[in-house]
């Protein structure tokens, strides 16, 4: 059996490598196409990261940007947050089959802090999150947001929606900046837990420009939470590389058939 080990560095992953590059133009890509690898060798940064998630809508596209102009420099909530979730990793083991995007998306949205661990720690069992064990009586409006954005994220439910990513009476900053993180994981995996920069090797502000002057028809990459009468979000809105002639088919959220 072979395992492969192999890591992109930063040096694989120069944007001057790229067919889309151009001498006196530099990138010319409205998204990265090595998006994935570039997040993988650290070279992403979080302003470009978070820009690649959603098509362009006035409302969160402007919630989004002051995000990532007040980035910390960590994904993490504190050092406990990352205590926490790499404690409940080794509780839980590995498992191919439950070690999804989704999952470590959920897990970093449920040890958060130390009260949402303590009432969802019974619903993490080795095949995976039941979240009928969590304990809600009580809870404040704070953690069951970021509850309700776990399930959604792990169980492809419409608990929370895009919609509601656009409101800050209904999603607070400090939920939304967390949500936002949790949707990173689930598009980029693990990896995107390395993102400690605000701006990486290459800048997002153009293509967000002229993705906006094509009228929002060109989105790199679309919502993990499903859309009305659709399957599950990485079956629909899976990142691929799509012309500026394909309108967006992201408009609302529902319940997946």
């Amino acid at each position: 059996m072979y395992i492969n080990t192999f890591k992109y560095k930063p040096e694989d992953v120069s944007c001057v490598l790229c067919t889309e590059y151009v001498k006196k133009l530099g990138c010319t890509a409205l998204s990265c196409p090595c998006l994935a690898e570039r997040v993988e060798a650290g070279t992403v940064g979080y302003a470009e990261a978070v820009a690649e998630l959603f098509p362009y809508r006035p409302r969160l596209t402007a919630r989004i940007m002051r995000l990532a102009e007040s980035f910390p420099g960590t994904m993490w909530q504190d050092d406990a947050h990352r205590k926490r979730m790499e404690t409940l990793r080794l509780l839980l083991g590995c498992r191919k089959e439950r070690d999804t995007p989704e999952f470590f998306a959920a897990l970093y949205l449920l040890t958060s802090n130390k009260e949402l661990a303590d009432r969802t720690f019974n619903c993490f069992f080795r095949g995976g999150i039941d979240f009928r064990y969590a304990r809600r009586r009580g809870i404040s409006s704070h953690d069951y947001t970021l509850l309700m954005a776990a399930k959604s994220l792990y169980c492809h439910t419409a608990e929370v929606t895009q919609g509601d990513l656009a409101e800050p009476q209904i999603i607070p900053d400090e939920a939304f900046r967390l949500l936002i993180n949790a949707l990173l994981i689930a598009r980029f995996g693990l990896d995107a837990l390395k993102i400690t920069a605000r701006r990486g090797q290459r800048e997002y502000t153009l293509r967000r420009l002229i993705r906006r002057e094509a009228g929002g028809n060109a989105p790199s990459a679309g919502l993990l939470f499903p859309s009305e009468g659709r399957g599950t979000p990485w079956q629909d809105f899976a990142w691929r590389r799509t012309t500026i002639t394909r309108s967006c088919p992201i408009t609302t959220c529902g319940t997946p058939a």
